[in-house]
């Protein structure tokens, strides 16, 4: 008997010394997260916001990252999203980030939102979160908040004046939910836009361009990074800018900071970085236990205003000192 009592002892003791192995674990916050983004490797605001999540969780968290590349490969993005949910099932995540639109249609709402207790975070999505069913009992996030009438007023500030305009995105869905929330954000503007152009390859857009420069005062360029030429082969915003402006001869505004870097007069710029900032704190609240319905659908609220002095200097425009004050001056490279 003296026997089976001490084997029963160490077996207690096991059991304890690995639960107090797990809690001293989860207490280091030593947790699993699996990071998925809609589009490929090197898109460069999913790059900002991979970028901070890191900063953020890596000190804490184990990270994992998995790309769709929904906007390369469309025609697999079936088999892309099966390969996501099998990651997440063999990791086991403690938490989930989805960035942009296509891991939420593609990934979390067929797979995870409702069905799993994994807390998930949304970022980047220019769709209303209605659109998705969000929140869900697992899901919250960040919308992207666009610039656009923020950066429209400060270009016509530039330029002094500049009434009628266009905007140009890249063609596809993603467009399709750009315009949506301007119409649903911004009515004013969408009232004043005299027509949005959806090109599908950089050939269409210079031509675009080129035919609405009588018409209208300045272009609105957003999402056109990875725009591809007749060839199929991706442009950079740096040759795709170039382009643009060779036909156009007009200011330009952009809430993309790299686009303004390539060329692009001006705008009031999204902050890749702050919504990877968010939505990594949001999920560690979720991971430590704060219920996901206590966690309210936030968004981006800090944009940059920025001006290219070379575009600057090259359309001969003269802005009052006013509106140069606390911009971000930057120039072609």
């Amino acid at each position: 008997m003296a026997a089976v009592s001490r084997c029963c002892c160490f077996l207690l003791l096991c059991c304890l010394l690995v639960i107090s192995g797990r809690s001293d674990s989860h207490a280091a916050g030593r947790y699993k997260v699996l990071v998925v983004f809609s589009y490929a490797e090197g898109y460069q605001w999913e790059a900002d916001i991979r970028r901070q999540i890191a900063a953020s969780l890596e000190s804490c968290c184990e990270l994992t990252f998995y790309y769709l590349d929904a906007g390369t490969l469309a025609k697999q993005n079936a088999h892309r999203a099966d390969a996501a949910f099998g990651l997440y099932e063999e990791l086991q995540p403690d938490g989930v980030i989805a960035v942009n639109d296509a891991a939420q249609s593609l990934f979390v709402v067929p797979y995870l939102k409702d069905q799993v207790a994994t807390p998930v975070i949304f970022c980047g999505i220019y769709a209303s979160p209605a659109l998705y069913g969000y929140p869900g009992r697992n899901v919250t996030g960040v919308r992207r908040h666009l610039f656009l009438e923020e950066g429209i007023a400060f270009t016509r500030q530039l330029v002094g004046g500049g009434q009628p305009f266009a905007v140009m995105t890249r063609d596809g869905y993603q467009a399709d939910l750009i315009l949506q929330q301007m119409v649903e954000k911004f009515p004013r503007l969408a009232e004043d836009m005299l027509t949005f152009l959806q090109p599908k390859t950089v050939e269409e857009a210079v031509l675009m361009a080129d035919g609405f420069s009588p018409l209208v005062d300045f272009l609105v360029l957003i999402a056109l990074d990875g725009i591809p030429d007749r060839h199929g082969r991706s442009v950079g915003y740096l040759d795709m800018i170039a382009r643009l402006d060779a036909v156009f001869h007009k200011p330009t505004t952009s809430p993309s900071e790299y686009a303004i870097r390539a060329g692009v007069l001006s705008g009031v710029t999204v902050s890749g970085a702050e919504e990877g900032e968010r939505a990594a704190d949001l999920l560690l609240k979720a991971m430590r236990g704060i219920p996901v319905a206590e966690l309210p659908i936030t968004r981006n609220y800090r944009g940059t205003r920025m001006i290219n002095v070379s575009t600057l200097k090259e359309l001969e425009i003269q802005p009052a000192p006013m509106a140069l004050r606390g911009s971000k001056l930057v120039t072609v490279p």
